[in-house]
């Protein structure tokens, strides 16, 4: 990695209105602009096939938020979802979990997918779950989507690239040379132990909440000294 580039200091800089007049001071402006255009026409493909699957456009709605701990003090600030860098960096992984898992399945070599389904009706209520073949993602409009890019943060990332190692190094016989063969039993394992993971995470407090307590906390005690000083 030669630049670490960081929302926290570029979304302000890097706008829509800036990319279209081609205006701007900031590393990689060329590169940028480049990858711009071409992460709106990503996000357009993929909504033509959410159309396929009977759903309407993405609309933004999660929220998210950057962390600074500095000694005992934490600052919380919202990351703009949406903005150029957030759509180029969204699009670029979802093109390549989607691309290797491709990669996986012509080779035969089984992986970890993320997948979303419809049951009954296509407009009927999605079942997001991981399974070792490839099936459409429906929500993300992508014919298989498996999570690679990340493999510092996601064990099943990990896997998924020690599997894609083996497609590279061994081509047609990637199946006989992988870590998990077909049908693996170690590999099924991994697959629950992170659903068991999952919902167990989703049933409780949100990681966030591991800064947002004590910055609540933080805030309150400032309020009551101003409140004092008052």
């Amino acid at each position: 990695m030669k630049n670490n580039l960081r929302h926290n200091t570029l979304d302000e800089l890097v706008t829509e209105e800036a990319l279209a007049a081609g205006t701007g001071d900031y590393p990689h402006e060329d590169d940028i602009a480049v990858l711009w255009p071409f992460a709106q026409a990503l996000f357009e493909k993929r909504q033509a096939a959410r159309a396929g699957y009977g759903l309407r456009r993405e609309v933004q709605r999660n929220a998210d938020f950057n962390f600074y701990v500095d000694g005992e003090h934490i600052t919380i600030t919202p990351l703009r979802r949406g903005s150029p860098l957030d759509t180029i960096v969204a699009e670029l992984a979802i093109l390549a979990n989607s691309s290797w898992g491709a990669f996986l399945h012509d080779h035969g070599v089984p992986g970890i997918y993320r997948t979303q389904r419809a049951f009954g009706a296509p407009s009927g209520p999605k079942r997001t779950r991981m399974q070792t073949n490839a099936a459409p993602h429906e929500g993300l409009g992508v014919t298989q989507y498996a999570w690679s890019t990340s493999p510092l943060r996601r064990y099943v990332d990990l896997v998924n690239q020690w599997q894609l190692l083996a497609c590279v190094q061994h081509g047609v016989t990637a199946k006989l040379a992988a870590p998990f063969k077909p049908k693996d039993a170690d590999l099924f394992a991994v697959v629950q132990g992170f659903d068991d993971t999952y919902q167990c995470l989703r049933r409780s407090p949100a990681p966030h909440g591991v800064f947002l307590v004590p910055a609540l906390a933080q805030a309150g005690e400032q309020g009551s000294r101003w409140s004092r000083r008052s």
